[in-house]
């Protein structure tokens, strides 16, 4: 509110999902508006989508409460102009037993958290289970069959006891195994096949009802890039958009769009340009550089003339920057103000950014940042991705100059950059193509393992102390440690 110049007596409404803590929101009540959970997450990909009517579909690992312990998992909307209307949700009950787990039963999300935590990572590491996916095998894949049922009339089910069983024959594999990062992989493949093919078939469920020829998907599911890529290729939709904060992260836009479109009916058309995520606050040269001073005695820094310039030349050299431009984005993905970039060529790049600065598995994919139109000579039948959300094939003969984004699979999920939905770092990829011909940039999160993508200078400052990463560039500053002689 600072930021955008506002206080709260400027505040005419406040607007929450109802999943959000009471005890948070007491000081607003005379103006607060509760909205359900998924319709929340449905006007948020809505609103901001392309389209002026589209099927929605919400998948998370739950949503509001219905009844006595029953929770929404999976919830089906239609939406034209400002109307949005939900017309199947499908509910999961929690049992005592997983209280703690925040999760129902029947939940697609619960279950790819049950395998992601089985195999050894913790809650909100789904990210992981998908990158690990690529390097299993179909080893456990039919065995999964045991853990669920699905069918067209009563959709995804599964019980407690299932969830309990897949755990246990998860553990129980794992302790037997002579290669454990081999059968958890292999346990990666498992659930990341069955969860693609369930949103492959409830994405055609959808279609049958809707006969849309258009498709939005959010919730914490519609952040697996790999399953968004094959509803757009195997589904009869022909256009999918995927919001970039899907997760819960999100539903704060959604509440306050819905608000504003559909309960004070304002008018609402899609827009021409794709939604910005860039929603963060900015910080001008004069407040980057106070903060720099107070780091003087361990850091120095120049004032480029030609920042752009100046960094691609760096990046050619070998150096791995931290990239900090205008607002932050919104959402899990590094979109290209809060980054860490470099070089795309080289192997070793990418391990030396998973082993030594960001300090992540191996098996954790680089991603490649690529202006849009040089996209088809790089990938196999590629997809606009402007945020990251999608995964393509890589070109055969382009692999070798993209060896430190490209999976053991060979693909990539790959941000699509123009010179409208981001200037700055497309003119930056600009100038890197003019020096190596290579019209892309790996492109991850600026921010060290367990930790939030930096916000203020002063984040970027430490850490790039802290990870070790070559050069920090913030706005037109150029910033390196200090060389002591001994």
């Amino acid at each position: 509110m600072e930021n955008a110049g506002y206080t709260i007596s400027d505040i005419d409404y406040v607007a929450t999902n109802d999943l959000i803590d009471p005890r948070y929101v007491t000081k607003y009540q005379y103006n607060l508006q509760t909205y359900n959970h998924h319709l929340t997450h449905a006007s948020s990909v809505f609103f901001t989508s392309p389209f002026s009517e589209a099927a929605i579909m919400v998948i998370d690992g739950s949503g509001s409460e219905f009844g006595i312990s029953q929770y929404e998992t999976i919830s089906f909307f239609y939406a034209d102009g400002n109307k949005l209307n939900k017309f199947f949700i499908h509910k999961g009950n929690k049992s005592k037993k997983y209280l703690n787990e925040f999760l129902p039963n029947n939940s697609l999300g619960g279950f790819y958290r049950a395998v992601t935590e089985a195999i050894g990572f913790h809650f909100l590491e789904d990210g992981k289970t998908m990158g690990l996916s690529s390097y299993g095998s179909d080893r456990y894949i039919e065995d999964f069959h045991k853990f669920y049922t699905y069918s067209k009339h009563k959709g995804f089910l599964q019980s407690d006891q299932d969830i309990q069983n897949l755990k246990m024959f998860i553990q129980d594999e794992i302790s037997l195994s002579k290669d454990s990062f081999k059968t958890k992989a292999d346990f990666a493949r498992a659930v990341q096949y069955h969860t693609e093919e369930l949103l492959i078939q409830l994405a055609f469920s959808i279609y049958e009802k809707t006969k849309s020829k258009h498709l939005c998907i959010s919730g914490g599911v519609a952040l697996n890039s790999v399953a968004n890529s094959r509803i757009l290729k195997e589904t009869p939709f022909e256009k999918v958009y995927v919001f970039p904060a899907s997760s819960d992260a999100g539903c704060a836009i959604g509440s306050a769009l819905y608000l504003y479109y559909v309960q004070l009916q304002n008018p609402w058309s899609p827009k021409e340009e794709p939604f910005s995520p860039y929603l963060g606050a900015e910080y001008d040269p004069a407040s980057i550089e106070k903060t720099l001073e107070e780091y003087k005695e361990q850091l120095c820094y120049r004032i480029s003339e030609n920042i752009f310039e100046d960094t691609a030349a760096l990046l050619e050299e070998g150096n791995i920057i931290g990239w900090y431009q205008g607002r932050s984005e919104i959402g899990p993905r590094a979109l290209g103000n809060r980054s860490v970039i470099a070089d795309p060529r080289k192997v070793e790049t990418r391990q030396r950014i998973n082993q030594s600065i960001k300090r992540r598995e191996f098996f954790r994919p680089l991603a490649p940042a690529i202006m849009e139109e040089y996209q088809k000579d790089y990938f196999v039948n590629p997809v606009s991705s402007h945020h990251m959300l999608y995964v393509n094939e890589i070109q055969p003969d382009k692999a070798c100059e993209m060896g430190a984004v490209s999976h053991i699979d060979g693909t990539a999920r790959v941000q699509t950059v123009t010179r409208t939905s981001n200037p700055t770092f497309y003119t930056l990829l600009e100038h890197f193509k003019s020096l190596t011909d290579v019209p892309l940039l790996l492109n991850t999160s600026f921010n060290g393992s367990g930790e939030p993508i930096v916000e203020t200078p002063k984040d970027a400052i430490k850490s790039f102390i802290h990870l070790g990463l070559d050069v920090l560039v913030m706005d037109n500053f150029i910033i390196e440690r200090r060389r002591f002689s001994v």
